[in-house]
């Protein structure tokens, strides 16, 4: 019984077509075992057929958003850190770090701009957890998210050549500034940044108007 349904998903590759993309999945799937000179190296033959066989599988896309689904209900995000807010929201779980690390590389900074006699500007970009911290579910928590971003700004300010755009995100956050799916800004979201960024260099920035 055990050996059939093992050869299910074999089967179900040899008799059907296989896919050479799949909605929500953003690579191409392996279509073949690719057939070369190296097919026999160390590992390769069954690195090749692993990856065919994982992306082919019987049902490939029901189970992979049958997983998300559950993962959603108990609360442990859609795949990859990735969590599902309010408002159809993608948000990345924020991921701790060195603290000695990251208070080295905050000295090097510092270090730098002594060096440059304090003409060097720290542009410091807020993630949409801190921004739409209204639209986070409610088992994500970005406290610790901004007690970095707090403990970054708090070091980098004093020296002048700070620009923190948190605050003036904040103020637009009913804007598009971030995509909904996605953790980048979007144009409207890099232009708010660009336009501070010259305000602190005392220069005027070209209107939204000439650039979109």
């Amino acid at each position: 019984m055990k050996q059939s349904l093992l050869c299910l998903p074999l089967a179900s590759n040899l008799i059907g077509a296989s896919r050479g993309c799949l909605q929500g999945v953003n690579r191409m799937l392996s279509t073949g075992i690719k057939l070369d000179k190296n097919l026999f190296t160390s590992g390769i033959l069954a690195e090749r057929t692993a990856a065919y066989v994982q992306d082919q599988f019987p049902l490939r896309d029901v189970l992979v958003n049958l997983k998300s689904d559950v993962q959603i209900l108990l609360g442990e995000g859609v795949d990859s850190g990735v969590c599902l807010g309010k408002e159809g929201y993608l948000f990345k779980k924020f991921e701790d770090y060195r603290e000695e690390t990251f208070l080295y590389n905050l000295e090097v900074v510092k270090s730098i701009r002594q060096k440059l006699g304090g003409k060097l500007h720290v542009l410091a970009v807020p993630s949409a957890s801190l921004v739409l911290e209204d639209n986070l579910p409610d088992y994500l928590s970005a406290e610790r998210e901004k007690e970095t971003f707090d403990l970054l700004s708090a070091s980098l300010e004093k020296g002048g050549g700070y620009i923190d755009l948190l605050h003036l995100f904040d103020s637009h956050k009913k804007e598009p500034v971030y995509f909904k799916t996605d953790h980048h800004w979007t144009q409207y979201g890099a232009y708010l940044a660009y336009a501070e960024m010259m305000h602190s260099y005392g220069v005027k920035p070209v209107e939204l108007t000439e650039v979109a």
